[in-house]
């Protein structure tokens, strides 16, 4: 299984580093600001492409932090890890969910992928990305990079396990929070609320 992967992320890198799409300046803002070693660990640095996941990158406790709480329009933030498979199970729904909120809602997936230490951290973007690819993810994710401790104290975590969804508001305010996998009821659920935001 371990050299299939292997295989298939040398496909992907291949794949992806051939696109010729032109950078954004944001993008482009991004990647300068980031240190050699985070830059290697993005498997793109292109605009995403029809059928893959928007690239992912490792980002400190504050900056999952800011991102979950700014100030702007409703987003769904997805706390999920590669490794944990009621994670990996409910990826089709929120594929569904994402389809069905349209542009006017963000998906933000905060991946947890550092916390178990089952892959070196400069491995991390690239399994987050890997799996986002294979289901289809059209959001990238915040790969955690800091103590789980300071991430769960900072994001007052009650709940210190994956998978959690959470709907926040314009104001940046967690309004409700999911506390396991997903099923077909709760995604209902999830549109109502979302629907009266």
């Amino acid at each position: 299984m371990g050299l299939i992967r292997r295989i298939g992320r040398r496909v992907v890198r291949t794949w992806v580093g051939s696109a010729t799409s032109e950078e954004s300046p944001t993008r482009k803002s991004e990647r300068a600001s980031t240190s050699p070693e985070k830059e290697t660990s993005d498997v793109s640095t292109a605009e995403p492409l029809e059928g893959r996941a928007v690239a992912s990158r490792l980002a400190s406790v504050e900056e999952v932090f800011e991102a979950i709480h700014c100030k702007g329009g409703v987003r769904i933030v997805n706390h999920w890890a590669t490794w944990c498979s009621g994670c990996v199970e409910e990826l089709p729904l929120l594929v569904e969910l994402s389809g069905r909120l349209g542009s006017e809602v963000e998906i933000l997936g905060v991946s947890w992928d550092g916390f178990q230490g089952l892959v070196p951290r400069d491995q991390w973007v690239e399994e987050v990305e890997q799996c986002s690819l294979e289901h289809g993810l059209s959001w990238g994710s915040m790969v955690v990079d800091g103590e789980p401790d300071a991430f769960f104290e900072r994001l007052g975590l009650s709940c210190q396990t994956v998978p959690q969804v959470w709907v926040v508001n314009q104001e940046g305010h967690v309004v409700h929070r999911v506390d396991q996998p997903i099923d077909r009821l709760l995604l209902e659920q999830i549109l109502s609320w979302v629907a009266e935001l």
